[in-house]
Order: structure tokens, then sequence, then C-alpha cells
């Protein structure tokens, strides 16, 4: 079906943008999920542009492309300036000086051994040698070899002028510093300027000056002093130095209120000077469109004006369409288009590019492009790529042409991106580099393509995700592993799949985590298919389908016993196979441990796998009602066995495991804050089992029906720890579990301790307990 352009289709792609943009946000109902999550990573989005099919090492590529920290590494953590003023000397020099000799000198050297080669260039005869230390220093050797007394004279003088001048925050930002000192070396600075005949150093004392006054914070005096000295310097030789004195002078004129005077001269620092390019980006301020306009005008050319356009393009992409337009039409041909568009583009893969996975694992992350707007942009963007391939402008029609496949694929119209692909692969000689990187980038936008194509209700959508993985694009990219996890979770959970959905973005240990009943059985369902090739690849244990469906029944029984519902536990229990019940993990709750210690050895002779736990409390259970009918005293201690069981297996108890996958201790700090945490690789977070009002029932009710004094103290004490660490999880509770004081509790929650202490306090129990619990002792006392 072919629409109309540009209304019709215009219409057809905003649509189609904004319905990705609503599927990518949409996921599965779910419990909700603590707001605050302390483990969440910074996550800027995923990026399927190849940094090869430009030119990334471009000048201006550092600001306003990215890929990984590629310029990090290679652009901002060196010392650019350094760089180039220690190029700069040696070329004054014919060449001659090794560069590492220059830094020493230019950089290292002390005020007594700057002194000591002027001591031996003075030496009209030479019988002054070096000193030993710079013997074989050969910028020191030709400073005094040639006599080069001015420049020494310099390097001192600039030696005395750097504590004051150290650079702080963006290179040209005010500090507090000794200004009397400051002045004094100005005006000592001004006397050497008008004393000096080279213009390569009149130049060089000009900037110290200047900078002297800048960080001095007498932004009118800075000014002065510029406007001063620098028509007395002969600027014939091109220097970096003079657009470092601009630098400064833009940041004087901004600090005095002409904000648009100090953006003119940025993007002059910016244009010209790539050791200060990165102070003049950061610097670069416009705040309204009267500003913006008033420094247009002091452009002196197109080309100026090109670079104002491409700073404002690049540092806020709100304009980048406009700009784009504005670059294109002063300047068909300016080689930063191509760095824009592929910078706008990564902004717009942030947004279309982003699931309610990504963002449940990653936190949430608004682009510099609004995403309200998102689709209108991308649209606008379309039109502008349209706009130069029908004008035949561009400096590279083949990137373009791609491009615009490209944000087709993103918008949702993979049948344009399809043939908007196959015209830019015609275009294409792969006899050439540049056409070869651009065909194996159009083959990895194939691959997201088959990504987006995938469709969980179809059979075999698993196998197909199986068979992309093996794609050597797909391998070549990391990025795409992720997405894919993430585009087939969202996807899974459209097509009503939230266990698969959770397990296509989540280690399987997320199961664990918090489980939930509609997880695992679309997971036992998937289990059952012919070929469960996403629970053979994710699931980490042997392929066996009885192992993979016994560790998914055993999850869900598990789950269903924290939930008190044992006849489910133990139906769900029944239904792995003996081979494997026989390699269920064995516990021993029944024990008494009256200690707090939830980590230690099995001991008992009693241990029971979890079906064979369910099997013994059901059995308690039943013996415990039967001895009630007979009004037998036995049933307090089968239900003071299923208490303690149950308390044993809750988050306090030792034997937590046999209902809980995952214990934090960290937890343990924040009780009140649960029972649902955050936790990092999780999509709902961390359950734990810390309701204990089950296991207090059941000793109330064997405190209830005993005639033992020694059971009742037992099932008081317990109930009295029961009742403790429902306070410490109420949210208005001020004590905080792991305190070395001894906790003050409420009268409602206290009532079982002082029925200990004062109905019990004479049996054998009550004594051994005073001894080792302090907690009990404070009480008693």
């Amino acid at each position: 079906m072919r629409f109309t352009y540009p209304s019709g289709r215009s219409k057809i792609i905003q649509a189609c943008a904004l319905t990705v943009f609503l599927t990518l946000t949409s996921f599965f109902p779910k419990p909700p999920t603590p707001p605050c999550n302390p483990f969440a990573r910074p996550f800027s989005g995923y990026t399927f542009i190849r940094p090869d099919i430009i030119n990334r090492n471009a000048a201006y590529a550092p600001f306003f492309v990215q890929w990984d920290d590629y310029y990090d590494r290679n652009y901002f953590s060196r010392d650019i300036q350094k760089e180039e003023n220690i190029n700069e000397w040696i070329g004054r020099f014919c060449d001659q000086a090794d560069p590492k000799d220059v830094e020493y000198i230019v950089y290292k050297a002390g005020f007594s051994e700057l002194a000591s080669i002027r001591t031996s260039a003075v030496d009209t005869k030479k019988l002054t040698p070096l000193p030993a230390g710079l013997s074989r220093n050969t910028f020191a050797e030709m400073l005094a070899l040639n006599g080069c007394t001015e420049v020494i004279d310099y390097l001192i003088f600039a030696k005395k002028c750097e504590p004051y001048v150290v650079t702080n925050g963006d290179g040209w930002t005010q500090a507090d510093r000794d200004v009397p000192t400051m002045l004094q070396l100005i005006e000592e600075g001004r006397g050497r300027f008008k004393d000096t005949d080279s213009h390569f150093v009149k130049l060089r004392y000009a900037y110290q000056i200047v900078r002297l006054a800048h960080y001095a914070g007498d932004w009118k005096y800075t000014v002065d002093l510029y406007n001063f000295l620098l028509p007395k310097i002969d600027r014939q030789k091109a220097s970096i130095v003079f657009y470092w004195m601009v630098g400064h002078l833009a940041g004087a004129l901004q600090q005095m209120g002409q904000p648009a005077e100090a953006a003119y001269r940025y993007s002059l620092v910016f244009r010209y000077c790539p050791s200060k390019r990165t102070q003049a980006f950061r610097s670069f301020k416009i705040r309204n469109d009267a500003e913006w306009k008033a420094t247009l005008a002091l452009c002196q050319n197109d080309a100026e004006r090109a670079t104002l356009y491409v700073l404002r393009a690049g540092g806020s992409h709100s304009h980048a369409v406009e700009d784009m337009q504005t670059i294109y039409d002063l300047d068909p041909k300016n080689p930063q288009l191509d760095l824009l568009l592929i910078s706008d583009v990564q902004q717009l893969e942030k947004i279309f590019l982003r699931t309610r996975v990504t963002d449940q694992k990653h936190g949430t992350v608004q682009g510099m492009v609004q995403r309200e707007g998102a689709a209108t942009h991308l649209l606008d963007l379309q039109k502008l790529i349209s706009r130069v391939l029908s004008e035949g402008q561009a400096a590279n029609p083949t990137l373009w042409r791609a491009l615009s496949g490209y944000l087709e694929l993103l918008a949702g119209d993979r049948y344009a991106a399809d043939k908007s692909f196959q015209r830019a692969s015609t275009l294409l000689d792969k006899s050439k580099t540049d056409d070869q990187h651009l065909a194996e980038q159009i083959a990895e936008w194939r691959i997201l393509m088959e990504i987006l194509n995938l469709d969980p209700s179809r059979e075999y959508v698993d196998q197909q995700a199986f068979r992309i993985r093996s794609y050597e694009g797909f391998k070549a990219n990391p990025d795409f592993e992720y997405f894919l996890q993430d585009w087939l979770s969202t996807a899974y959970a459209a097509a009503a799949h939230p266990g698969k959905a959770i397990l296509a973005a989540y280690p399987p240990s997320a199961l664990g985590y918090n489980p939930r009943l509609d997880v695992l059985n679309d997971l036992l369902k998937a289990a059952d298919e012919p070929d469960p090739v996403l629970l053979e690849t994710t699931m980490e244990i042997d392929t066996n389908p009885d192992q993979i469906r016994a560790r998914l029944l055993e999850m869900k029984g598990a789950f269903l016993m924290s939930q008190g519902e044992m006849e489910a536990a133990l139906t769900t229990f029944r239904k792995i196979t003996p081979i494997e019940a026989s390699k269920m993990v064995r516990f021993s709750p029944f024990k008494e441990v009256f200690d707090e210690k939830v980590n230690r050895p099995l001991t008992d002779t009693l241990l029971l796998n979890r079906r064979q736990i369910v099997e013994q409390i059901l059995t308690y259970e039943f013996k415990a009602k039967a001895a009630e009918a007979e009004q037998n005293p036995v049933a307090a201690w089968y239900y003071y066995l299923i208490g303690l069981s149950y308390y044993n297996m809750s988050y306090f108890g030792y034997e937590w495991e046999a209902m809980d996958y995952y214990r934090s201790g960290y937890n343990w700090l924040r009780l009140a804050q649960g029972p649902e945490f955050p936790l990092r690789n999780s999509p709902d977070g961390n359950r734990e089992n810390i309701d204990v009002s089950r296991a207090l029932s059941y000793f109330e009710r064997a405190l209830h029906g005993t005639q033992s004094p020694e059971l009742a103290a037992r099932a008081t004490f317990l109930a009295a720890r029961c009742q403790q660490k429902q306070w410490f999880s109420q949210p208005d509770t001020r004590y905080r579990p792991g305190s070395k004081l001894i906790p003050t509790l409420p009268d409602n929650y206290r009532t079982y301790y002082d029925l200990l202490i004062s109905k019990y306090a004479k049996t054998e129990f009550y004594g051994q307990m005073v001894k080792e619990c302090k907690w009990l002792e404070a009480y008693g006392r």
C-alpha cells in the first residue's frame, strides 16, 4: 500500500511512531515496585549506529556523537592544550627539539634550572655549560646556544604566574586568588611585554597578563588589557595562544552581562582552537531569541553563522532539525551536517528503542528530546532528509538515504525501511572502504528489523530469536543482546506470557526473588511445548525437560508454602517425577533453635525435602485436630511443631530457604519498608517472608491447649518473638534491627513477653532462656 507524501504518508508515519512508542512503553500488570531503587544504574539507551560510517575522529565528533567511552578515552582524557602548546614551541624552533624535552622545560623545570639556562645563554663565549640534568635536553641546548633570553625570561615569568592561574572548573571560571600579587604580576608583565621584540613571545606575555586579570575577577580590566595589548602584536603567523586569550575575553564579557559578544567569541574558539574547544562548547550559552539574534548579527560570514547553528544543534536537540536546515541553506556541503544528523538520530534511538523493561532494569531516563514530541521531531527530521536527497546537495547522499531507512524503522514503517535499505544498497560501491562500512551498517539494521518483527503469538518465535543470536552482526554489537531481551520481554507480556516475559529479560534467578503464580504457570506451559528453546537456553540447567519442569514446580510449591497453601503446594510437588524428587534439597524446620542465627549447618537427624515438609505439616495438622476432638492435650504439641516450622522457614528462621530462594541480610535494616524490597535484576523487587502471623496463631493454639508449663513457656516465648518481629516490621517503628540497644516494645506488642515473665518465670525453660537471650533478661528486670 502506498500513501501520498507529505500529507497522507506523514500522518501514517507519525501514527506508526506513536504506536511503536506506546507499544514499547506498555507492560504486563504487576505488583507495584518500590519507587526508590538504590541499585539502579545510569543508562542512556541502546544504539545501533556504527561509528565507522562517518569519520568518528572528525574535529567536532566528540561533541555531537556518542560511542561508549571512545571519546572519553581518546579525546577528553587527553591534555590537548599541552600537546598543542608543545607542538607550537617545536614549530617555532624549526622542528628540531624533542617533544619530551620541550615538555620538561615548559611545564616541569624549576626556577633554578631556567636561571641556569639563561646564564648559559648570555655567555657569549659559551664557556658556561648547562647543568648535568639538562646537558642532553635538546630544547635547553637550543635556547642556550641561540641566546634566546627573551624566551627564557618569559618561561620564568610564566612559572611565577602559574600558581595564581591554575585552571578550575571549565577553564575560565572565577576562583579565590591573591589579587594584590596578581596585579603586581600584571604590571611586571606589561613592562616585559613592552621590552620584548619577539611577537611570538609578546603574544604569550599578553596571554599571561589577560589570564591574570581574568582570574583576579576584574572583568573590565581583562577586556581593557586585551584591547590594549592585542593591536601591538604582529599576528601574521597563527598561534593557538590568541584563541586562549579570546576565551578569557569571552568569559569576562559573559560576566559583564554581554552574552551575545561572549557567545560569538566562544564560537570562534570552538571553531579554530582544538585545545580549548571543550571549554568553549561548555561555556557557549544562549538564553533566548534576542541573544541568539544579537549573536548572529556579530558573525562576519556564513561560515561563522553556520558554526553558531552547529553549536546550538549539538548542545540542545530541541532546535536540531531547524538548525540543520539553516546550516544546509548556508552551506549544503558542510561536513558537520553528517555529524549532527547522526547525533539527532542517536537521541531518537534512546526514545524509540526503549521499552518498559528497559526502564525497569536501568531506571527511567529523560532524553534531550522530550518523549511527548518525539514522533513530531522524527517526522520533521525525515522531511529534512527527503529535501536534501531530492536536491542532491548532500556531501554523503548514500549515508542520508540509509539513515532515512533507519528513521522509518524507528517509526514502525518497516516496509518503507526495507525499500530504503534496498535503494541505499544499490548505490554502494563495495570496492570503497566507506561504502563497505555502510553496507555492514545496513546489514545490522536489517538484524534490528528482524528483532522488531518477532511475534510471540507465532509458534516458532523462540527458534527465530535463537537464529538471530547466531548472526555475526548480532554478536558484533553487544546492545543487540540486551535490546533483544527487552523487546522479547515486552512482546511476550503483550501476548499474555508473563513467564516468558521475565525469563527473556532477566536471569533465571529472578524467578525466585518475588515469585508469581502467573509467571510460573506460564513457564510450566512452555515446558510442555515440543521444543522449549527459551527455557532450555535460559534456565542454566540440563536441557532434560523433566529437570526444567521439576525446578519450576518446586519454585511454585515453595511459593505456595510461603502463602500457607499447603494442600496446593503438595499437589504441585506431587507432579515432580520420582527421579527429580530424589534430588530435592532437604531441610530441618522442626528443630528447636532459640538463637537468632539464620545461617547454620544442619545437624538434625530429621532432614526433609519440601514435599516431605508439607506432608509432615499436614500430618501434624490432622493429628492435632483429631486429638482436639478427643480433648487430648497432645494436640498442643502438634500445633507447637507446626508453628515452629513456620517460624523457622520465615525470613527470621534458620531454614528460610525452604520457602524462599533469595534472602537479603540488608533488608533486616529496613523491615518496615517490606515485604517487597528493591532489588537489581528483578522486575518486581524481592519479597521477604516477614509475615509471622501464621506461626503466631499456631503458638497461641499450642499455648491455650497445653497443660504443660514447660510447653506453655516455649509457645509463649516464640509467640513473644513473633510479636517482636511484627513490631520491627511496622512502618511507624523507629527501632532499627541490628541496633545494640534493647528494643522497648509497645504494650500491644509485648503481651507474650509479659505473660512469660509473670506466669512462667519458674519454668526450667525460662531459666535457660534468660541466660541465652539478653532481651528477655532485660524485659525480666
